[in-house]
Order: structure tokens, then sequence, then C-alpha cells
């Protein structure tokens, strides 16, 4: 590895359309960036590591074509829309659509913002890992997954805010049919989105809430 021409990469922050940028470069010819959104994927971003890895430490060598294309993949699932268990997922919420809530009804700065005054700020916070570790062992004594409890806290501290305490909230999910045995090995935009309910209209114990999140998400 140490004797291979390129030098490799990974730079995690947002690029201009709101991917991330992997970047490998040749130190004696031309290199290129690329920036794609499907980087943002988990699966596809560990896909794309260990085949750079792997030519990272042998320049010369070489990846087996799939069978499978995204193409593929994509006209695949369009067929599902004739089945018999799409049209009940289907049916599933077109039933729920009459008394659907809306989303948080958050307070304004103003009623109504002025056309290309509105503006959105992405805020972060970074556990330590033993604060993580303490969340994960807290939500195993909730019997819910780290995700649902953070998802949790999260409807908590919007329910605080909102005027309505029935709302929903968008809610991203991986999203990987097994519609051939090499889906796992693709890199391409698979995640779909739920929109789940949060009823806060009643006192609940945080473990409570937890609970009720992920018996919804098991639902939707």
């Amino acid at each position: 590895a140490a004797s291979s021409p390129y030098r490799c990469s990974w730079d995690t922050r947002s690029g201009a359309d709101g991917g991330y940028e992997l970047r490998a470069v040749a130190t004696d010819r031309a290199g290129y960036t690329t920036t794609s959104p499907v980087l943002g994927a988990t699966l596809g971003i560990v896909i794309l590591i260990l085949e750079f890895g792997r030519l990272y430490a042998d320049p010369d060598a070489s990846l087996a074509p799939l069978r499978l294309s995204f193409r593929d993949y994509a006209l695949a699932t369009q067929k599902m829309y004739a089945s018999a268990a799409y049209q009940a997922d289907r049916q599933y919420w077109m039933d729920r659509l009459a008394d659907f809530p809306n989303g948080p009804d958050l307070p304004r700065r103003q009623q109504e913002p002025a056309a290309g005054t509105q503006r959105f700020t992405r805020h972060a916070f970074t556990l330590t890992p033993d604060e993580w570790t303490l969340v994960k062992r807290r939500s195993r004594k909730l019997g819910v997954p780290p995700t649902v409890l953070l998802l949790t806290v999260f409807a908590e501290i919007l329910g605080r805010w909102s005027r309505t305490k029935r709302f929903v909230v968008n809610v991203t999910m991986m999203n990987r049919l097994p519609v051939h045995e090499e889906v796992e090995q693709l890199v391409g935009e698979f995640t779909s989105n739920v929109l789940l309910e949060i009823d806060a209209t009643r006192e609940a114990s945080l473990a409570e809430r937890a609970q009720a999140i992920k018996t919804q998400l098991q639902s939707d």
C-alpha cells in the first residue's frame, strides 16, 4: 500500500449537492473528485471505501462486474406495484388519510415570512463513546433500538414546542428490497421516507412513548 500511486481521502463535509465527497488522487497523473448524494447511504459508503481500499493497495486489481445494475433494481421494484402486498400497503395508508395529522406546528418569529428569507441551519451534537454506550444500555432496558430512543427524544422536544400534540415527522429509512442476490453490493439511492405519527396528547413516560413509536414504526 505504501508504494501505491494513489492517495485516497474521505471528506465527511456535505458537498454542494447535499452529498459527501470521496476523492481519489493519483500522485503521478491527473486526479479526480466525485460528489454524489447516494454516498449518504451507509452501505453504499462501506462498499465504496472497501473497493477504493482494494484499488489503493493494488492499483492493478480488477473488480468483478455485477450482473445486477441499479436500473435493474428500480425496474424490478416497479413490478411490485401490481402485487397484492403493495396494494394492501397502499390501502393501509389510504385508510389513515382522513385523520392523518400534519407536521408539528412550531412557533415562528413572524407568521408569514417574506419571500426569500427562509433559511435552514444544521445543528450537530456529538456523543462521546461513553455517552453512546449509556444510550445503548438505556435503550436495551426500554426494549427499543437506540435509534428509536433518539427519535423518541426528538419527538418529545417537538411536542413541547408544537401547538398541536398530534403530528408527523419524516423518518428516512433504508429500503433495499431482496430482489436479487447481488442487491447488497449495489451503490444507489435506496432510502425511502415514512411519515411517522406522533401522539403526545396524553401524559406518558419516556419508556411508554418509546414503545408506542416502536410499535407505530413496525406497523408502518
